[in-house]
């Protein structure tokens, strides 16, 4: 639709424009994630800025095994996002930010609250909140976004 017929084209460049800041985080933290794995540098304050302390070396090692598929699958989710900001229609790119929305902030956040409490313990005391809050906020307006863009 045209501006004329009653839609606002900032509301799609509004879409676009957390594309983009989806996208950017998400390929920054991968990036830092294999960085800090495949340096040899393993688990350390620059792949993981939010733990605080790994209890032995099991879990060390089970997290060392999980950051480099991690930060693969945030490479993915990032240039995806950055994709379908430059190049997606309104449709596919309010699909994109919609299912980043749901299952790469909101689901991160909801599955972090759960977490036992030996495992919260590991990290810098406030991280958990601090992330917390930005995912939820970043979800809900990825959502919302998303809604304007597939509506539109």
């Amino acid at each position: 639709k045209t501006h004329s017929e009653g839609r606002h084209p900032r509301m799609d460049h509004l879409g676009r424009a957390v594309l983009l800041i989806n996208g950017v985080l998400f390929v920054k933290m991968g990036a830092e994630y294999l960085r800090g794995s495949l340096s040899g540098d393993g688990i350390s304050p620059t792949s993981l800025p939010t733990i605080a302390k790994l209890p032995n070396s099991e879990f060390r090692l089970g997290v060392g095994m999980i950051i480099p598929f991690t930060g693969c699958a945030y490479l993915a989710v990032g240039s995806t996002n950055l994709l379908a900001a430059a190049l997606f229609g309104n449709k596919e790119a309010g699909v994109t930010l919609g299912l980043t929305g749901l299952w790469c902030h909101l689901a991160m956040a909801v599955a972090r609250l759960q977490l036992p409490r030996d495992v919260t313990e590991v990290y810098t005391p406030g991280a958990i909140s601090k992330v917390n809050k930005t995912q939820f906020g970043l979800g809900a307006l990825s959502l919302g976004c998303s809604a304007t863009l597939l509506l539109g």
